[in-house]
């Protein structure tokens, strides 16, 4: 008899694995893509461009290009102000009245800078798990 498995706790718990390989990776001073990519190479999500995760001018641009997109697609103004904004779960991805593009994870703000991708006068990157969900809504919009 086969064992039905849940693709959804399966899918979380290969996530979690590959978190938890990537921190230890990192607090070693080893660079994580070495770990993971080697498991990655034949899989489709190795066609799609990912999100860097460190502070660089790159990935701002990057960063603030999906979160436009997503906005574009999905934001709703939610007062009469210029700001809009998209919800998604634990997710708030907005384009602020002084055109900065803000990401709020878990109720926390982990980014902030020009809608350009420039560096804003109140710069914010904190890594984390909000990338991916940046990326995933990103990827659905395409």
């Amino acid at each position: 008899m086969v064992k039905e498995v849940n693709k959804e706790k399966a899918l979380n718990t290969a996530r979690g694995l590959i978190e938890e390989a990537v921190a230890v990776a990192t607090e070693a001073g080893i660079d994580p893509s070495s770990v993971v990519e080697p498991h990655c190479r034949e899989t489709p999500a190795r066609q799609h461009h990912v999100i860097k995760v460190e502070d660089s001018d790159e990935t701002l641009a990057e960063l603030c290009e999906a979160a436009k997109r997503i906005i574009k697609a999905r934001g709703a103004r939610l007062t009469e102000g210029a700001r809009l904004e998209h919800k998604d779960g634990e997710l708030t991805i907005a384009r602020s009245e002084i055109d900065e593009i803000e990401i709020t994870f878990h109720g926390h703000l982990v980014f902030r800078a020009r809608s350009s991708g420039a560096r804003s006068s109140d710069h914010l990157f904190d890594s984390g798990d909000w990338i991916k969900e940046v990326e995933r809504i990103d990827q659905s919009l395409r």
